[in-house]
């Protein structure tokens, strides 16, 4: 980082943006070797769940790709500078059970179901205030089995 600060006399942030978008770029493509190498036949884009998310990433976030689509930069992250998304294997039969993570407005970690994308959890947690309240840090949001809708359970 120093070498190119001092090379091309530009601006540390620059100089770490730079490293960070092209680290994600690199890591991306490693990713894809991996992905062929375990005979992963699609992936899916996995955004992060907080405010600081841009609506590209958030609008991608759930999305599933073909392997041979499979272009870092392109179909898959980093689509932007400074990008935080991330691409996991997609099994069409993987089971619904799990957690996902995602962070509050005060940067702490809470966890939901795994198969809720950005928009929905945008949509939901931000209707139920998961985070600004105290009731709500009492409470978990779940989804209803039966009905598929998101249920605030108070924790005890």
């Amino acid at each position: 980082t120093n070498t190119i600060l001092n090379k091309f006399n530009v601006k540390a942030n620059k100089v770490g943006r730079l490293v960070m978008t092209e680290s994600a770029f690199f890591a991306s493509a490693a990713q894809k070797d991996c992905f062929s190498e375990l005979n992963v036949q699609k992936c899916m884009i996995l955004g992060t769940l907080d405010s600081h998310t841009c609506k590209e990433c958030g609008s991608l976030d759930g999305k599933i790709v073909k392997m041979k689509d499979f272009e870092p930069g392109l179909t898959v992250p980093p689509f932007h500078p400074w990008c935080r998304c991330t691409t996991i294997p997609y099994f069409e039969d993987e089971f619904e059970f799990g957690e996902r993570a995602a962070r509050d407005s005060e940067g702490k970690t809470y966890f939901i179901p795994k198969n809720i994308t950005y928009e929905q959890w945008k949509e939901k947690y931000a209707k139920y205030n998961v985070t600004n309240s105290k009731e709500a840090k009492k409470s978990v949001i779940k989804i209803d089995k039966k009905t598929k809708e998101f249920v605030a359970e108070k924790i005890i």
